[in-house]
């Protein structure tokens, strides 16, 4: 179940990459400068032009989709990395496991990375005690260090 669900969400990843983008246009410069002194060791990556906001697509050293997003000076802005399950801090799957029923399933997770701080994101579905209803789905946040901070 795990392994369908990361396959379907690395379609998702890779399919809503090119959904509005104009891939054909060229990256200014001083973006791909940024880009190459924040990740020196990146060598294949895919650039997408939304305008004012530059996507970089790629893939860490562990297979990861990884998105960065520059502005058209160079700014880098965001870096969101998708997880798998065994790649979360114990602190977080501690909390989870403690929280929640076994009746949940974490079905998506992600660390985005800004210049004010990064944050894993972590999207369960929970079993309901309601009959009438199947599941309720949340968004876990917690910060770098694992520590829990809302609910959505």
């Amino acid at each position: 179940m795990r392994a369908t669900s990361f396959c379907i969400l690395l379609m998702t990843f890779l399919a809503v990459q090119n959904l509005n983008a104009n891939t054909n246009s060229s990256v200014p410069e001083v973006v791909t400068k940024s880009f190459q002194k924040k990740y020196p060791k990146v060598t294949n990556v895919s650039w997408d032009d939304y305008g004012e906001l530059f996507i970089a697509s790629f893939f860490g050293e562990n297979d990861q989709p990884i998105e960065a997003t520059f502005d058209a000076n160079g700014n880098w802005n965001e870096t969101i990395t998708i997880m798998e399950e065994g790649d979360l801090p114990e602190t977080i799957t501690s909390y989870i496991s403690k929280k929640y029923s076994e009746d949940s399933e974490i079905f998506e997770i992600s660390f985005s990375e800004k210049p004010a701080g990064s944050f894993y994101f972590v999207s369960i579905e929970v079993s309901s005690d309601d009959e009438d209803v199947e599941s309720e789905t949340w968004m876990l946040t917690f910060d770098k260090a694992g520590k829990f901070l809302e609910k959505e």
